[in-house]
């Protein structure tokens, strides 16, 4: 949970980033929530959609860095998706999220979509919701 650029950057700049994708892919699960699942997903742009987080990572780094789809690269647990959480009033409005989808140029089909509350199991590529 917390700030999901600096999740991501501190991720990246630890080397924890490879630890993680290692330790999941031996089979240590992944729990992500908020900024976590964000991380997990394919893309950390699904933190432009509702602009919650500082972007500079507390000045550390130019925020517009995250335009960039290859450096806001997430670790790509699930499967290729984008995880959106905290879907819930406005940002459940589908018509919120086409636009901001078509904004920063993803896939609707690529984005999961989580209520407060909801939560998905991905497991060898296939998804459940809970």
């Amino acid at each position: 949970m917390g700030n999901t650029y600096a999740l991501i950057y501190h991720l990246r700049k630890s080397g924890g980033e490879e630890l993680v994708k290692e330790l999941v892919a031996n089979g240590t699960v992944y729990y992500g929530a908020s900024a976590g699942a964000i991380v997990g997903g394919a893309t950390v742009q699904m933190a432009l959609w509702k602009d919650w987080d500082d972007k500079s990572v507390s000045g550390q780094v130019d925020g517009s860095m995250w335009k960039d789809k290859e450096t806001a690269k997430g670790l790509d647990l699930a499967g290729g998706r984008s995880i959106l959480p905290h879907a819930n009033g406005q940002y459940a409005q589908p018509g919120w999220q086409q636009k901001q989808a078509e904004k920063w140029g993803h896939s609707m089909a690529d984005v999961v979509r989580l209520a407060d509350g909801e939560a998905v199991i991905i497991e060898d590529g296939e998804m459940r919701r809970l």
